[in-house]
């Protein structure tokens, strides 16, 4: 499970002298992600949604189980959806939004892959991947945010790797 907390209170008690906050309201989540099941998981990133509402917000959590769930929210709150992304055949080790594509983002997995997604792409699967992008685990990828197309990636192998995604392969 993934609890979200509105940590808000908190952070004005720092900022407003004299700002005092409930304590009994910060005891529990403001909303559980329950789609992992008890899946153990620790790959996860937040987006804002643009420029069209940029109150609301995405968050990506990946598990053991090789899925990614997307979690947004809106007027009513929270919603999980509840069809992961599943191109992954093994832990998903990080998730990054894309810098400059509010629709796009990347994963690295144990399975050696990074993966490319769009949100907007029915049947949850990846658009483009590197599927042997290292020798081992891929365990973490930071977009480059001056441009919408450089990553880098390290792997358990001790190899920290560049890609240009204008050169990798499109999925089918």
């Amino acid at each position: 499970m993934v609890h979200i907390w509105n940590v808000r209170p908190l952070l004005e008690s720092f900022h407003v002298p004299g700002y005092t906050y409930d304590k009994t309201r910060t005891n529990s989540p403001a909303f559980t992600i329950t789609s992992h099941g008890r899946a153990e998981g620790f790959a996860m990133d937040w987006a804002s949604s643009g420029d069209a509402n940029p109150s609301a917000l995405r968050l990506l959590t990946g598990d053991i189980h090789s899925k990614i769930y997307l979690t947004t929210t809106g007027q009513a709150g929270f919603n999980a959806l509840s069809q992961p992304f599943t191109t992954h055949t093994s832990s998903v080790e990080d998730l990054q939004w894309s810098p400059s594509e509010p629709s796009v983002f990347a994963s690295c997995s144990a399975d050696q892959s990074i993966q490319i997604w769009d949100v907007r792409i029915r049947g949850k699967k990846s658009a483009a991947g590197i599927d042997r992008a290292h020798d081992a685990d891929v365990n973490v990828i930071s977009w480059n945010k001056l441009t919408a197309y450089l990553l880098l990636s390290g792997g358990d192998e001790g190899a920290i790797k560049a890609w240009d995604l204008r050169n990798i392969k499109k999925k089918g």
